[in-house]
């Protein structure tokens, strides 16, 4: 099927200052040099059919021609102007959730937090589109949700635009003659990709996970952390640390290279270093060992198990070493509020009963449960040894003697806990 396109009535050919006018009186006007029109219709075609299989009227208008000067360009070019009215949303959709996927799982990056992401999306397949169901390679699917019969979809790129809406202006503006996003190729993925683009000369696509957390260890420990977002973030220093050694910054922004070397050499800073990488190590092990409790935590996890992602996770990667200092600060306090506690050790064996002399007892934690109300109980001896049995029975804290069998030995957070079972309390 053909584009519906209609010539206006008036069209003619404007001067420069009649379309700068008529520009600022309607956000639907664009300017398309002639060589690129036939492409950008040939775009529009499978828009333009999903409208009429869903009766939903669109315009696009040939209004009329122009010659402009691209700005840092010398040649004039004659372009056409167009007025484009043109979207497509079915109702009752929203956006809420975007998935990667990896070989090692799934990335998703929410768009909402008041709707709970149902958790057969964490391990969903790439191949299946709930709109148009058909199975391919896709390395990116959208989820969508309907607040009026509260019902998920997974769907493709091009299909997500039937849900959410598509102004198909946005599309006709990467044709336009001023547009600065001249290297998208139409491609939804690869566009955010583009925009994505964090560094100087950053042409790499693929980064070394545990080079880019080594290097973010060290620029870290010199400025500190600062997340996405920020004036200086950690990520963009990542990838300007990239550029400095690669030869661009040099290059391109020799100043700021001399500044920053100097800086370098006078302050004995050196990167890449062996004791960086074993840090790096580390770190990626920490990550890996915490709990998923959120996506944050699961796409982490994704990405610290492969060896080299792609470029727009250098944010979530470099991240990794603010996670890891606030462990060991946390880990750090803990340890110094319980000093008394690291003296504790293991008693017994396992399936032996013991008899033991009470110093101090308290409820850790309570929880309801079908059988009650269930107890974690905390029993130091009067060796400073620690204690846990869990309950439903309920008693005062004043215990002076415990009488229980050895269930298993624990640690928590360092200190080590001797887990009974079957007590009883005197």
């Amino acid at each position: 099927m053909e584009l519906k396109v209609r010539q206006a009535k008036d069209f003619r050919t404007f001067t420069k200052d009649e379309y700068y006018k008529l520009e600022q009186e309607n956000n639907n006007i664009f300017v398309i040099p002639c060589e690129s029109v036939p492409c950008l219709y040939q775009k529009l075609i499978p828009f333009g059919n999903k409208a009429d299989k869903l009766n939903i009227p669109y315009e696009v208008v040939e209004v009329g021609m122009v010659t402009l000067q691209k700005p840092y360009e010398k040649t004039e070019r004659e372009c056409l102007i167009l007025s484009v009215n043109f979207e497509i949303k079915v109702n009752g959709w929203q956006f809420i959730a975007s998935i990667d996927h990896l070989g090692t799982g799934n990335i998703v990056k929410s768009a909402v937090s008041n709707i709970t992401l149902p958790e057969k999306y964490r391990t969903a397949e790439y191949t299946t589109c709930d709109h148009c169901h058909t199975e391919r390679y896709r390395k990116q699917t959208h989820i969508v949700y309907n607040e009026n019969t509260k019902e998920f979809k997974q769907v493709g790129s091009s299909c997500l635009k039937v849900y959410t809406g598509l102004d198909v202006a946005s599309v006709v503006a990467f044709a336009d003659l001023f547009n600065a996003v001249s290297s998208y190729n139409g491609d939804s993925d690869n566009m955010w990709d583009f925009l994505d683009y964090g560094g100087f000369f950053d042409s790499d696509k693929y980064l070394d996970v545990r080079s880019e957390i080594c290097m973010a260890y060290d620029l870290v420990n010199i400025y500190g952390y600062e997340k996405k977002g920020s004036k200086k973030s950690t990520a963009s220093r990542v990838a300007e640390m990239k550029d400095y050694f690669d030869g661009y910054l040099a290059k391109y922004q020799p100043r700021k290279y001399r500044e920053m070397k100097e800086t370098f050499e006078t302050k004995g800073i050196k990167f890449y270093s062996d004791e960086s990488y074993k840090k790096a190590d580390e770190i990626i092990q920490y990550v890996l060992s915490q709990k998923v409790t959120n996506d944050y935590m699961n796409n982490m996890h994704v990405l610290l198990e492969n060896k080299s992602v792609d470029r727009k996770y250098r944010s979530f990667i470099v991240s990794a070493v603010a996670v890891y200092n606030k462990g060991m600060e946390r880990d750090k306090e803990y340890q110094q509020k319980h000093a008394n506690d690291m003296t504790s050790k293991h008693v017994g064996n396992v399936g032996e009963r013991l008899n033991i002399l009470v110093k101090s007892c308290n409820t850790v934690t309570s929880w309801e449960t079908e059988f009650g109300t269930t107890y974690i109980y905390k029993f130091i001896d009067v060796d400073n040894n620690i204690y846990t049995w869990k309950t439903t029975k309920v008693f005062r804290d004043n215990v002076t003697s415990l009488i229980g069998t050895v269930k298993a030995h624990n640690d928590y957070k360092g200190i080590k806990q001797t887990e009974l079972t079957r007590c009883k309390v005197a």
